[in-house]
């Protein structure tokens, strides 16, 4: 039977009526619901914002430092700290500065950049640390795997420099919710870093290859500085540990590389000690003779053979000489048209505890950046050079970095350190 327009208006409102009681009750249910997960999702947040408060960097050596956090009620969770600032994985909190940090109006475009020149495991991630901590504000890095967020996430830190369409260019903000400096942001670089059990045809670099490197975010899609960048890079902090301390150091990190990789035939061969330490020179030290010899000839392989781990105090030699040639304007080599750049040079063991006030006062002035908290803390890494090393090889190791390094580096490394 045919419905009349007057059935069909009125089936067609009860039905409204009935979708709109169905829409009221979603309302009920749903409402209360996300309303909840609004509040248990701010309670997290100031949770960790409470709790980071009192977060303090203590470096343990390595491409890793714990992240003590100390609750209202006193007591403390230490979590590792990875090299880009970030917590890993497994702990309870995702990040160690807190989301509801509120960026300031400073515009990118205002602010200069420092270089962290160090060459790797040098005290480059309590540096950081130290900078962003006890000022509150983010620092950046030239490494886009480091930055907060993910690879689609990262944000440069001078997008206006970056190309319509392009991916965005080094630097990039290591944490994009926390105030930016006014004046500089100190921006890491290992430049050139050393390329572990490489032949040595790659290891020996020119000042050209290292000026390249310094502005490379090692990543294909992220490229390199933008010539805008390169042109805000107006001051660089140069960081320097014991050649001794930082060859141990980076053989831990290789350790560290095949635990990670699940490599535990190598991690029983190559101990965590002296005795593996010296293992693992001698296999490298085997590695390239004949090109070595080749390439360096007969005087300075004289030099390099009777070094244990020879390959890695010369890369230590030649990594701080290129720091010195790429920002100096006496050498020919600078990649600055206005050098020499001011350069604050700091050494890792300074942050003791003696000296430890005085050398974050020369960075935080150097950076121009208010102290306004201590809550960063150092704990010294070990001392491996009496340890691991003979007094003869002692001399032959500073004999060799002083034949291979530029007088400044050599001058450098005698103000601070007894040899």
């Amino acid at each position: 039977m045919k419905r009349s327009p007057a059935t069909t208006t009125a089936t067609s409102a009860i039905a409204n009526v009935h979708l709109l009681q169905y829409y009221f009750k979603c309302v009920k249910v749903i409402g209360p619901l996300l309303y909840l997960l609004m509040m248990i999702n701010n309670f997290v947040t100031v949770r960790y914002q409470i709790d980071l408060e009192s977060a303090a960097i203590l470096e343990v050596g390595g491409s890793q430092s714990i992240l003590k956090l100390k609750g209202k009620d006193g007591s403390t969770n230490s979590r590792t700290l990875l090299e880009d600032g970030n917590v890993a994985s497994g702990s309870s909190s995702e990040h160690m500065y807190s989301s509801r940090d509120l960026n300031t109006n400073t515009s990118s475009d205002d602010i200069s950049i420092c270089w962290l020149m160090s060459y790797p495991n040098s005290g480059t991630s309590f540096t950081m640390g130290l900078a962003q901590i006890d000022s509150n504000r983010t620092a950046a890095t030239n490494y886009p795997l480091e930055a907060h967020g993910s690879l689609d996430s990262v944000r440069s830190l001078y997008p206006t420099h970056n190309q319509k369409g392009q991916s965005p260019r080094p630097p990039f903000i290591l944490h994009p919710h926390m105030n930016r400096p006014s004046k500089y942001i100190l921006t890491k670089t290992h430049c050139a870093g050393p390329c572990i059990g490489c032949k040595p045809k790659r290891y020996r670099t020119n000042a050209a290859f290292f000026a390249k490197k310094c502005q490379d975010s090692r990543h294909s899609n992220h490229d390199h500085y933008e010539p805008q960048s390169m042109n805000a890079v107006k001051k660089v902090v140069h960081l320097v540990r014991d050649p001794m301390d930082n060859a141990v150091s980076n053989y831990h990190l290789e350790l560290k590389k095949y635990k990670r990789k699940g490599e535990d035939e190598k991690l029983k061969i190559f101990t965590n000690d002296r005795e593996g330490f010296r293992k693992f020179c001698k296999i490298q030290d085997a590695k390239y003779v004949k090109q070595e010899q080749k390439l360096f000839g007969e005087e300075k392989w004289n030099i390099l053979k009777d070094v244990p781990c020879h390959a890695s105090f010369f890369k230590y030699a030649q990594w701080h000489s290129r720091a010195y040639d790429v920002t100096t304007e006496n050498t020919g080599m600078s990649m600055f048209d206005d050098a020499p750049v001011p350069r604050l040079n700091m050494f890792y063991e300074d942050y003791r505890n003696a000296t430890y006030h005085d050398s974050k006062a020369k960075l935080f002035t150097f950076l121009e950046l208010e102290d306004i908290q201590e809550r960063a803390i150092f704990h010294e890494g070990k001392t491996y050079r009496d340890e691991y090393f003979t007094k003869e090889e002692i001399t032959k190791i500073m004999k060799l970095i002083k034949f291979f390094a530029i007088g400044e580096v050599w001058d450098l490394l005698l103000q601070r350190y007894d040899y």
